[in-house]
Order: C-alpha cells, then structure tokens, then sequence
C-alpha cells in the first residue's frame, strides 16, 4: 500500500556557472513512500524531501544525490520555479539496493509543493529618485539582507579638498591620519578618476608613505576598495619591494598584519600576503592583471575582501581579490592565524623599496570606499555581474531587506550612459542580472513581470 505523508526539508543549492549565488528553499511537499519495501520507502521518501526545489536558474537542470541506505538519484522539474506559492513539480526517481539497480518503471511523482524562499541572491524590482551625481535613489527589491550600519564605514572621493593639502577628513569615517615623512599624502587635481580631485602619494625621502586610519574597531573582517594610478619614474623596474595596503592588529600586540598587493624584484606578481602568527604565508593570484606591468599607467580598480579565523582555532578564513571586477584571488577555508586577531590599523599607499630619492615616483588614489562587511550596491557596464569590467561603488544611506537609500557615485560613467544596477549582501551573493538605469535621467521604473508558466528542464 501507498503511504502519502508530508515532510519539511530545509536545504542549500549552488548555482552552476555563477558560485557565489546560493539559493535556499524551504519545501513543504507531499511524498510518496512504500513503494518496494522499507529501504525504498525511505529512499523514494528521502528524494523527494531532499531534491524538491532544486531548480533555481532558468538553466541548470535539477540532478540531486541522497544516500540513506541505499542510493537515490532523481531528476525533477518544477514549474514557474521562482515564483513563492503552490506550485507543480515533477519528479522522476531511480533507486538502487544492496547493489541492485531497481527502477520505479514509469514511475513520475506529480507533487504540489509549497516553496517559499529562505535565502536567496537579491532581486532588484525597481528604483526611484535621482540618478544623478550625489543624487538620492531609493532601490527596491528583496533579498538585500541587513547591513547594521548602513553607511560604510569610510568614503571619500577627495573632491572638497584643497590641491597640495595634507589630506583632511573623508566625506564619511574618521579623518585620516598618515604613516609617512614629507612630504604627506595630499590632495592633487594631476589625476583623478572621477571628479577633478584624488589623493596623491609620493615616494621621495622616504620608503613609505601611506594614509588610512588607526585606532578603530576591532574588525576581523573588512572590505576594501579603491581606484589606483601608479606612476613610477621607470615602469620597466620592478621595485625592490612594495605593498600598497596593510591592515594591523592592536599596537603592541603580537596579532596577524594582512598586506594586499605585495610585489618585489625576485617575482613579478602580486601576492596577498599574512605575516607573523602563523608564520607569513602568501597567496598567489589566479587571474589576471596579476603583475607590475599589468597594472602600472592607468587607473584600475582594486578590491580585497578579508575574512579571519573564526574563532582563530579554525582553518576558516577568507581572502578575496578583484582588479576591474576580474577575480585574482578567492581562497577559503585557510588558516591566517594562530592566536587571537582583529584589526584596527588600515594604511593604503604604503611601502616603496627602491624609490628614486627626490624622483618621481608616485601613486594616485580615488574612491576609497572601506566597510566591515561585503554588502554594497554598484552600477556596472554590462548587463551580468560576471561580464562588468567596470563597476562604481554607490553610497548607501539606509538599508533593509526590501530598500536600500543611496547616493548615486557615477564615477566615471558619463551622463546619459546606461548602466546596470547591482546589489551584494552580506554573504557576497548578488543578482546574476542588473537593472538597467541611465544615469543622470529621472528614475522611477519597476522591473518587468518574471515570465509565468516556466518550465526548466
């Protein structure tokens, strides 16, 4: 006899070609058990309990893997997949016991499930407000997550600054502070990225000459990114050693230094690097631009995301890296300490062996965005995520699940260009496919319906 019972399974899928999309579905759904015995009754159970609901792209195909005594493999389909609601799925099951292949011959499960999304990438259904430079723009969507402090935690786009100034206090954060010897960061109109101002390093009297912030915190993870010029009095050389972001623990404390972008003279690749406890590691980049010459003369934006142990016993940390919204590197589950460590340090422009004493090396930096988390909305120029090869960093204001307020940053997108919205939670998950918007145009559009009677295979 056919028992009809009905299971609650909570579970996490991957998105095929796109990994850092995670979607969560929580299924109500009935399955069907006693079919060929008890080990099959929990088979046929266990499938459709643990594979239901494992369609979530318009092209990755459902194949899911369970083995409770003996093994299940099943294919299903679900239609109108994304949508929340009763919904008909279809599924199709092989069991295989005590080394025997047994099929369900013709057997296809038509099930009414109840899917509900738990977590899942975030959505962008609409926006409002003014597109243009400083302008504020509120994003509807869901799926955005939360973000405590909605403002990230230092921004600056140099522009109310005074040209040969030290540099003074960001549009948001604490004032920057220097680690340097004259002559000191300073505000420059030679070169900017966007705007007519950025910040200025110059390598002359001394081997090190970096802004930031010391002090705050602790933070044991931080996202960073910036827009890089570097310009040094002869590109052929590469320098003896230079390393144009850190991140300290506590002063006088023995914890875990963090340096982004270290490259010397004995190699020519950029290395993310961890010193002192455990003892100093590098991590190599996998992409490209990954070397001096690639990444000298033209302004590139950088991005690191650093995660550290948590709790420091644990072999879970994080490193990720992006020049021009290209990943360079992305480790994970790496030990980058073996005691207690936080932050509160964090200099950029930084080190320069083999500087030219009264030359011209120098570094220029633009849109410095720092925050304690990867959550953030950009704008891009392509309409995926995965094709952007130039993205900006918007300034949000306030933050929930459904809306985010945000300052428009155009960067050095035009006016009148299109460009595609995005926005990241706090887990790095981010819609696959912008929202076109076009900048310095008046907003106030909703995205279209999603297509009904969806079908994947």
């Amino acid at each position: 006899m056919i028992a009809v019972r009905r299971v609650a399974v909570r579970f996490f899928v991957d998105v095929g070609a796109a990994p850092t999309v995670l979607h969560a579905y929580r299924i109500s759904a009935l399955a069907l058990s006693g079919l060929g015995g008890p080990r099959s009754a929990e088979a046929s159970t266990a499938a459709a309990g643990a594979c239901l609901g494992a369609i979530v792209s318009d092209t990755t195909p459902a194949r899911c893997t369970h083995e409770p005594h003996g093994a299940v493999d099943t294919h299903m389909s679900i239609r109108e997949p994304k949508r929340e609601g009763l919904i008909l799925c279809r599924m199709r099951v092989r069991a295989i016991r005590s080394g025997r292949r047994r099929w369900f011959r013709g057997l296809t499960l038509v099930l009414l499930c109840l899917v509900t999304t738990a977590f899942a990438q975030p959505q962008v259904t609409g926006i409002s407000g003014s597109l243009t430079q400083q302008g504020m723009v509120t994003v509807i969507g869901s799926g955005f997550g939360t973000k405590a402090n909605a403002s990230p935690f230092s921004w600056d786009d140099f522009e109310g600054g005074i040209v040969g100034a030290d540099l003074g206090s960001p549009v948001i954060g604490p004032a920057w502070t220097f680690l340097s010897q004259s002559p000191n960061p300073s505000y420059t109109d030679i070169r900017a990225h966007s705007g007519s101002k950025g910040a200025l390093i110059q390598w002359k009297n001394y081997s090190i000459s970096a802004f930031g912030w010391t002090g705050q915190g602790p933070y044991n993870q931080m996202y960073i990114s910036f827009w890089r010029y570097m310009d040094p009095q002869d590109p052929s050389a590469v320098p003896v050693n230079h390393k144009i972001l850190y991140l300290y623990p506590p002063s006088g404390t023995t914890g875990q230094d963090f340096m982004v972008g270290a490259v010397m003279a004995s190699w020519d690749q950029w290395r993310y690097a961890v010193q002192s406890q455990p003892s100093s590691g590098w991590v190599l980049p996998n992409g490209t631009p990954n070397n001096w010459a690639q990444t000298i003369q033209k302004w590139q934006r950088w991005e690191v995301f650093v995660k550290m142990d948590n709790p420091y016993t644990a072999s879970n940390g994080e490193i990720r890296g992006w020049i021009n919204g290209q990943p360079t590197v992305d480790v994970t589950g790496i030990n980058l300490s073996d005691i207690p460590t936080e932050w509160m340090d964090f200099r950029i422009g930084h080190l320069f062996q083999g500087y030219h004493p009264g030359g011209s090396d120098r570094s220029f930096f633009d849109d410095v965005y720092v925050d304690t988390t990867p959550a953030r909305v950009e704008i891009g120029n392509a309409p995926t995520w995965s094709a952007c090869t130039h993205r900006e960093i918007q300034i949000p204001a306030a933050w929930s699940d459904s809306s985010i307020n945000a300052a428009v940053n155009a960067g050095s997108f035009a006016c009148g260009q299109q460009v595609y919205l995005y926005v990241v939670d706090a887990d790095g998950n981010v819609n696959a496919n912008g929202f076109p918007v076009t900048l310095c145009a008046g907003a106030d559009t909703l995205a279209p319906a999603v297509p009904s009677n969806l079908t994947v295979q």
